[in-house]
């Protein structure tokens, strides 16, 4: 059981980070941009997409108005899922 739990958290993980991807492609908003917004490095900004629970919530707030992400179940399908 154990296994599967961990499983399961690594499908989400990936759902999470394919709709972020698909979410910043579709804004036509640079990842360097967003990057520098949150005060990271690109690298940095690329590796936390991956896993985007990794995100501070100041990181979270400024994805969010950055991409105009305003409606909370959409926030939460992207970083708390």
């Amino acid at each position: 059981m154990e296994t599967t739990r961990k499983s399961m958290k690594g499908v989400n993980a990936m759902e999470n980070a394919q709709y972020l991807e698909t979410v910043i492609k579709d804004s036509g908003i640079k990842k360097t941009h967003l990057a520098k917004c949150c005060g990271i490095t690109r690298q940095s900004f690329t590796k936390k997409c991956k896993n985007p629970k990794s995100f501070t919530a100041e990181q979270i707030a400024i994805i969010c108005r950055e991409l105009k992400i305003t409606k909370l179940t959409k926030r939460q399908e992207i970083f708390f899922v």
